[in-house]
């Protein structure tokens, strides 16, 4: 997930390459990593959409579509409730 973050990954994707069961995929995930793996997903791409905000000049259909939203009201919403702002008032803010 880390190597790319973009890619269509589900439960069943995640526990076939694990080469577990969905039940013991998820608690180990879990135990190893304090949350499910689609929460930890989610969690990183937000990161990656935050440097991405503050270090390029990137449209934010391109950033949501470089980390995997296939909708940019989706990937907007995300980012706020994440973050408490919008990706166009929270990269403005910080770029000054």
């Amino acid at each position: 997930m880390r190597k790319d973050p973009a890619r269509n990954y589900t439960l069943d994707s995640l526990c076939s390459t694990a080469g577990m069961s969905r039940t013991v995929f998820h608690k180990s995930f879990t135990a190893a990593y304090g949350c499910s793996p689609l929460v930890l997903l989610r969690d990183m791409r937000l990161k990656k959409a935050e440097e991405l905000l503050t270090q390029t000049d990137l449209p934010i259909k391109t950033i949501a579509a470089r980390l995997g939203y296939r909708s940019r009201s989706y990937f907007w919403s995300a980012f706020k409730q994440a973050y408490g702002s919008d990706p166009d008032s929270y990269a403005s803010c910080l770029r000054g």
